[in-house]
Parts: C-alpha cells; sequence; structure tokens
C-alpha cells in the first residue's frame, strides 16, 4: 500500500462508500415497502445505538490524538530547554572547547529544526 499514491487511495475509497451507499439506498427502498412497524423501530434503535458507539469512538480517538500532540509540543519545549541549558554551560569551558562544542551545538540545533 505504500506504493500507492495516496490520491487513488483515498479515489478508490471514496468510489466504494458511494457504492456502497447506493447498494444501501437500493436495498433499502426496495425493503422498506414490505416491512412493518415494528422492523422499523428497531431499525431505528439499531441506528440509533450505532451511532452512539460511533460517537464515543470519535471522542476517544480525538482525545488519544490530543494527548499525543500535547506530549510532544512539551517533548519539543523540553528539547529546547536543554539545548539552552547546553549552550550555557559551555561558558564554563576553556577556550578552544568551548567553540568546538558550541558549533557542533548549532550544528545539532539546525539538524533538529
Amino acid at each position: 500500500m505504500y506504493a500507492i499514491p495516496s490520491y487513488i487511495i483515498a479515489a478508490g475509497l471514496l468510489l466504494a462508500m458511494l457504492g456502497a451507499m447506493s447498494l444501501g439506498v437500493f436495498a433499502g427502498g426496495r425493503r422498506e415497502r414490505s416491512e412493518s412497524e415494528a422492523g422499523r423501530s428497531q431499525a431505528n434503535a439499531v441506528q440509533g445505538s450505532l451511532l452512539g458507539l460511533l460517537a464515543l469512538l470519535l471522542g476517544f480517538t480525538f482525545s488519544l490524538a490530543l494527548a499525543r500532540y500535547d506530549q510532544r509540543s512539551t517533548e519539543v519545549v523540553n528539547e529546547a530547554n536543554a539545548i539552552g541549558t547546553a549552550w550555557l554551560r559551555t561558558d564554563l569551558l576553556a577556550e578552544p572547547a568551548r567553540t568546538d562544542v558550541r558549533t557542533l551545538l548549532m550544528a545539532y540545533a539546525e539538524g533538529r529544526v
């Protein structure tokens, strides 16, 4: 799947969903004529419970994604603070080593950006 471009996968999924929807509308239209009121109420109850489960699934998914985003942002800030602290601590080194360490820190920071 990694070799297939994402727009082709998206188009394929769109066509599959449209096909499934049209098949469902067709089958539902044929079945609606012969369905009793009790069957309709059961179908509505099942549909409501499935939509409730979908809402819970979406809520948990967004909650987990937000937690991961917040953790990632916190880690970026912590790494930036660590680089700044290391830069300030280079003042304690003697001059030839200080320049070398600062050059390495600059290269590391540019690599991380």
